[in-house]
């Protein structure tokens, strides 16, 4: 069996009544060429955009704007607001009545803004696509994974689907290209069976909206611009060339922390950055908020704020990892990290690789996704890789420059005369700093990732200042031996 032939479980789709290519039922809420107009305030207004909006349901207001629904594809559309806006200016010249008889009417930039602040203020349902159910929509139905079975429904408005795939769900649809693309990027890692599971899982969760439940982003990881072309960037860009359209966007997590980023994001069911920046993670809090779903506000420009809790997975490749301020678990246990180890040949490269596959084998692709989605339903938790852990904490260890020159350049102090001033450690910090290409850290952000490290109980506090308990190497002297590695990737890695 190849690395990538995991067994994808049985699919059951129940049986169903529905024409792939059906016209949208007539809702009735289209228009008549004159709204009939009596006094043309913006309420009327109002009232004759949205009946005039193309939409086989009531829109609804949320995550930010107006969405419409079709029967068609099964999903809601996000209306930009240069369409209500056209919508209202369509009126201008209807008739209205005056008490001096009949007059056209007159539409100004006030009536179109005013009309639409009403409107969205009238069709506003707050939730409404985070209670939704997580699912897809295809032309032959709703996909959900119900009592460990992958099932098609009808569509249907409250599904809340948001996105759709133009083609019927087949689960025997196959992508050869595809599962070679994987096998050959993690070609002689021990666990490249478990790397290729948990990038399916992974992405599979990202397109039924569950990438949140649990809680993790995955960060490939390779020197591909040092050593050449490693095969990250186009199983980045197939996955995200996978999703249905418009359900992906691109903002790297060091702008997390900013409302209108998080409005990029908002409502999106994958979030891909082909290159992470190296600039640290400040916001370690708004970091773990869009990995775990909670709750968070968000704005669009020149619009209100509003709240919304992600759905989107999060997908980072790297040839270097940024750093980051926040040490504690909670940020560092949200990350999975694929290490690509090869080095893609330049005869096995193929140019424009990732749309080929794509444009040959979405069907399948997607089929697979599906089954990684309901492999990780049933375990509970993605597949575990065992190299992921050494390599968590090896860029936990990096990201923390602090941490790195007390591993290097000191030992444990063996008596109270060989503890090191505050003064003198982050001196000889900078120097260290600037020999390695750290970036300038000031004494008081020294002092805290100290405090961060656990330094600081045992400090000494004198009238002559602080000191840690922390000897500099002198010079020839070998720091301290690290301790037997715990983890098997780890202890495998040094063989």
């Amino acid at each position: 069996m190849s690395l990538a032939e995991i067994p994808a479980e049985d699919v059951s789709v129940a049986s169903m009544d529905i024409a792939e290519n059906a016209a949208p039922p007539d809702s009735g809420r289209r228009p008549a060429k004159d709204p009939g107009f009596i006094i043309g305030d913006h309420v009327e207004l109002r009232r004759a955009m949205v009946n005039a909006l193309e939409s086989d349901a009531p829109p609804i207001c949320d995550l930010g704007g107006m969405h419409a629904y079709s029967a068609q594809t099964g999903a809601w559309t996000k209306l930009d607001r240069s369409v209500m806006s056209r919508a209202v200016q369509g009126f201008s010249g209807l008739t209205v009545q005056t008490e001096k008889g009949i007059k056209p009417l007159r539409i100004r930039k006030t009536d179109v803004d005013g009309a639409i602040a009403l409107a969205l203020d009238e069709q506003a349902q707050p939730g409404f696509f985070d209670a939704a159910p997580h699912g897809l929509a295809f032309s032959n139905g709703f996909l959900r994974i119900l009592d460990g079975k992958v099932k098609l429904t009808e569509h249907d408005p409250d599904n809340g689907a948001r996105f759709s795939y133009p083609f019927a769900f087949d689960p025997q649809a196959k992508c050869p290209r595809w599962i070679k693309c994987l096998e050959d990027a993690f070609k002689g890692d021990y666990d490249a069976r478990e790397k290729i599971a948990v990038l399916e899982e992974f992405a599979g969760a990202s397109l039924f909206g569950l990438a949140t439940a649990y809680q993790r982003s995955i960060v490939m990881w390779g020197s591909g611009a040092e050593t050449g072309d490693n095969g990250k960037s186009t199983i980045a860009d197939i996955i995200a060339g996978a999703m249905p359209s418009g359900s992906v966007s691109h903002v790297a997590p060091q702008s997390w922390g900013n409302e209108y980023r998080r409005d990029l994001i908002a409502g999106k069911l994958l979030n891909v950055v082909s290159e992470l920046p190296e600039a640290d993670i400040l916001d370690g809090e708004s970091f773990k908020a869009m990995i775990t779903g909670d709750g968070m506000e968000a704005r669009a420009i020149y619009s209100k704020p509003y709240s919304f809790n992600a759905r989107a997975g999060h997908l980072f490749s790297a040839n270097r990892l940024p750093g980051s301020n926040d040490q504690s678990k909670g940020f560092w246990r949200r990350l999975i990290v694929l290490v690509f180890n090869r080095t893609i040949p330049p005869e096995e490269k193929i140019a424009g690789l990732a749309k080929i596959i794509v444009a040959d084998e979405l069907p399948g692709i997607v089929a697979r996704l599906v089954a990684g989605a309901r492999r990780l339903v049933a375990q509970g938790k993605y597949t575990e890789v065992m190299s992921s852990a050494s390599a968590v904490e090896k860029w936990k260890r990096e990201a923390n420059p602090v941490a790195t020159f007390l591993a290097e350049r000191t030992r444990p102090a063996r008596a109270d005369d060989e503890r090191t001033s505050a003064s003198l450690l982050f001196e000889e910090f900078k120097s260290w700093a600037d020999v390695n290409k750290y970036r300038v850290m000031t004494s008081h952000k020294f002092g805290l990732r100290m405090s961060m490290l656990g330094y600081g109980g045992e400090d000494k506090h004198t009238r002559l200042g602080t000191f840690y308990a922390v000897a500099v190497l002198r010079l020839g002297e070998a720091p301290p031996e690290p301790e037997p590695p715990t983890d098997p990737a780890e202890a495998w890695s040094r063989e």
